[in-house]
Formats: structure tokens, sequence, C-alpha cells
């Protein structure tokens, strides 16, 4: 596959940018008028979005070249930056996109890639998209569709040749981080929704395979492989490299495994390797030209981590840098191939190629201050009961229900700002906070109140959406679910959970302040 013998060049392009060959310094470009990462998303679906004949998917070139749909694993990453947007955004129309594009991946593509597609990295790239498009829809065939690739993939991949790890294609000598980074985090994701040990039992396993193995833990480099060029069973050899890609799917993976189990060892791993490129690559380019991606990862897991860890203020200037030097390169419809040294001119753009600066706009940190002052009635919209603890109880894990306001303290609630757009909403009354409980990536778990768990778990971590109408959702930072008047019950006492996204009334709130 082409994106296969193009890493080659992918990881000697960046290392010559490590020692300064190609990189310029982050004072040399001005962030000061920055875009909107909605007007960078906008430009690039007007590129390259296709919504026609009941369809919609990303083209393979300009669309005002001719329309061809992008296929397979480059469609399914396509597809991953406008999750992104609904992730940030939490807007119906981003979501429908988002949903839209999953639905007709799947109508081309099938929902079994493992029986013809080799590549256990494209699998992955695959299986993620759909499980995102699962989170984001509720669609359970999706759920039922990741799963049994999941498995399928895992169960021809993962070998006890070189110590473990999944191999990179079914047949090939080599164990890659292209093939063990993003199973980690779709392990990681589905055990946050089945409950499943075994899933976070094998995202470990694979995490410290490649931690073990492929990792640099001194520097944070992330390697390219581990080969077994005499067979399956022969002696191994470290295949090194140092490129984007690797290290944020790396960074992302470790990421995961942090928010889950708080073991502050993943938490290093993955600061490890963003300071890696912070302090050592100004501006991340690469020369590669269509059906190449590079920068995407990077700036997705720096800004995962960045928000679970409370960290996003270290890598804000280098973000911003990164994103305005791309931003200066961008040719005439407002889009940007992966050199961000040199002025886009790509005579057969395509939309894959142009997502590292799409990526990088919507992963910036959100630097607002809080528009909450004071404390606040939270009214459900659709019973116009308001939120307090069960009983006024003022113990953890008791029930968040909606009763008559009461307009004393335990009907209170304050909005303390945490990282990157998330809050803590704490109870005036108790002095704790909306949590998850349960099974927290799932659709029904419900809600109580507890003592903040920290920044990096994630399921007491909230982001207010205002809506067009006024009225506010609230979307989990662990789960990406939203807060639910769970059953769209009417009556006193019923208790709140999460659920997929719907934008209903019984998951919009008026703020009433107090």
């Amino acid at each position: 596959m082409k994106r296969k013998t193009a890493l080659a060049a992918t990881c000697t392009a960046l290392l010559l940018g490590v020692t300064g060959a190609v990189m310029l310094a982050p004072s040399a470009v001005a962030t000061a008028s920055l875009p909107s990462a909605t007007t960078v998303y906008q430009d690039w679906n007007k590129a390259f979005l296709v919504q026609a004949n009941g369809e919609t998917f990303y083209n393979s070139e300009l669309k005002s070249k001719g329309i061809k749909r992008s296929t397979m694993w480059i469609a399914a990453l396509d597809i991953q930056v406008a999750q992104d947007r609904y992730d940030l955004t939490h807007s119906a129309a981003d979501r429908q996109v988002a949903v839209d594009l999953v639905t007709t991946y799947i109508k081309h593509e099938g929902t079994d890639w493992a029986s013809w597609d080799g590549w256990n990295d494209d699998l992955a790239w695959d299986i993620t998209t759909v499980l995102r498009g699962y989170q984001q829809s509720g669609n359970t065939a999706w759920l039922t569709v990741a799963e049994d690739q999941f498995a399928k993939t895992y169960n021809r991949g993962w070998s006890s040749a070189g110590g473990g790890g999944i191999w990179e294609h079914d047949t090939s000598g080599s164990k890659c981080a292209l093939s063990n980074d993003p199973m980690i985090s779709i392990a990681s994701t589905l055990y946050q929704i089945t409950g499943d040990q075994a899933y976070l039992t094998k995202a470990k396993a694979i995490y410290a395979w490649m931690r073990s193995k492929v990792v640099n833990t001194s520097t944070g480099v992330v390697n390219e492989c581990v080969s077994i060029p005499k067979g399956k069973s022969g002696p191994t050899t470290l295949l090194k490299s140092d490129n984007a890609y690797n290290a944020g799917s790396w960074i992302e993976a470790a990421d995961n495994l942090y928010r889950i189990t708080g073991d502050t060892q993943y938490r290093d791993d993955a600061q490890r390797t963003a300071d890696h490129f912070l302090n050592h690559v100004p501006i991340v380019a690469n020369s590669q030209g269509n059906s190449t991606s590079y920068q995407y990862w990077l700036f997705k897991g720096i800004g995962d981590f960045c928000t679970d860890a409370n960290l996003c203020s270290r890598y804000d200037a280098w973000m911003r840098s990164n994103a305005a030097k791309a931003w200066s390169e961008r040719d005439s419809d407002n889009v940007t191939w992966n050199n961000w040294n040199k002025k886009t001119d790509e005579p057969n753009a395509d939309a894959f190629e142009m997502i590292g600066m799409v990526a990088v706009f919507q992963a910036l940190p959100d630097t607002a201050a809080s528009p909450f002052k004071g404390t606040y009635e939270i009214k459900n919209v659709h019973s116009g009961l308001s939120l307090g603890a069960k009983g006024d109880s003022t113990a953890a894990s008791a029930p968040i229900v909606q009763n008559k306001d009461t307009k004393d303290a335990s009907a209170s609630w304050s909005f303390v700002q945490e990282s990157n757009g998330y809050y803590e909403i704490k109870n005036v009354r108790s002095g704790l906070i909306l949590a998850v409980s349960g099974t927290l990536g799932k659709p029904g778990s419900l809600v109580v109140q507890s003592p903040a768990a920290g920044i990096r778990s994630g399921e007491d971590q909230w982001m207010p959406v205002k809506n067009s109408d006024g009225t506010w959702s609230f979307s989990n930072r662990n789960s990406k679910l939203a807060l639910d008047n769970y059953t769209g019950s009417t009556a006193a006492g019923n208790q709140y959970g999460q659920w997929t996204p719907t934008d209903g009334s019984d998951q919009r709130f008026d703020l009433i302040s107090r």
C-alpha cells in the first residue's frame, strides 16, 4: 500500500526537522489573527465534502475537478476529523454530518473488513471510526461491528513472537506502532462502553509491549516497528523513526489508559512524548503529497492529553504557532498540505493530505473565561423540574434526581472551570459534584454526586454547550454522552443519567441565576 512504502520517507523527513534543517521557530509566525476552527473546518468541507444522492463522503480530489469518493482507511481517517468537530461543538448539524459519513462508509465498505484486508493497522482505523460513530449516534449495530472486527484483528494479530504485540499485516514480519497504538485506544473505549474487563486487560498488555519494545522511555521517541526478518519466531530488529503519527497515536493511547486507571505512568509517558515535539520540533512538517497524512494524530493526541492532565497552557503557544504557520501556507482554497514550511501547491489535492491543519485548529485549547458567575438552578426543559440530590442528601453517591425547585442550597449549583472548556458542576449544599457512576461509557449509566476525582477521570467533567434557543446541554468528558432526563420522565424523583446526544428537550436545561 502507498502509505506503507511512504513511511520511511516520513520518518527521515521528521528526523531532518528535529536537527533544525527545515524548521522555523515559533516566533517567526504571528498567532494574533488566526481564523476560527469553524472557518478552517468549513473551508476544508467546501473543498472536499460531498453531500449528494443520499450519501455523504469526503472526496479524493477537489470537488471542482470531479467527484471521486475516498475509500477504506483514508476515508476512515477523513471521517474522524468530522467526528472531532462534533466533539468540539456538540452541534446537531455537526453530529448529523459525522453520522451520515459513517452511514455512507458502511454502505460502500461493508462491515467485515478483516475478511479481505490483511493490514491490521487499516482495520484499527476502520474500527475507530465506526466505534466513534456508535458513540455519536447510539446505533448499536455499529458497536457490534466494532467489537467483531476488534476481536478478529486482535485474534489474528497478537502473538508471543517478539514478546507480544500485534502484527502490522497478518502475513508480515513486523509489529508496528501503526498496528498497536490505535488498538490500545479501541480496547480502552470498548471497556468503558461495555464494562468488560477483558478489553482493559488487552489494552494494558498491548501498551506494555509497545512501551518495552518500541518506545524510548528516556526521550519519548516512538519508533516504527519491531521487525522479525527471519520469520515470526526469529530474532528481532528495532526499526527506528520519529514521526508525528506514531507519537500522536501513542499519546492518545496513554491518555486513554490514564483517564481510566489514574496510573501516573501513563500520564508521564504521554507528556514525555508530547514534550519531545514541543522542545525539538517547532513546526511539524513533512514533504509527502497526495494520499498521505501527517500531523493529524499528533495534535489530536496532545489536545486530548492536555485536557485530561490539565496541561493545555504548556502546549498552547506551540500549537497556535503551528496553526498560524499552516494557515500562512494555505492555497487559494484555504487548505494546506503536510509541508507547513512551504506554500501549498498540490496539483492533485485530496482531503486526506489536507487534514493536518484542520486537526490542529480543532485541537487548539479553549482559553475563554468562564461565563458562569454565582449559583444556578438547573431546570430540565422537558419536565420543568430542577436538579438536586435525592432527599437533599450530602452523602457521596447520592442519586441526582429532579424535583420542584426549592430555591435553597440543595437545588443550587456552581460551575468550577477545569480544563479546555470542561467544568465541575458542584452542588452548593453538599459540596459534591455531578458524576457518572457504573459503566462509565455506557448509555443509561446513572448520575450521582461525588467527591471530585481529579481532572484525569473525566466522569465528573462536563462541557456546557449553549443551544440556539438559549438553553444549555452538558456533554461528559469521559463518555462523550449527554446529561439526560433518563426515560424522559416528568415525575419528581426521577434519577438522571447519560445518553447518546439527541438534542431533545430531555437533554436541554435552563440555567436560572440565583
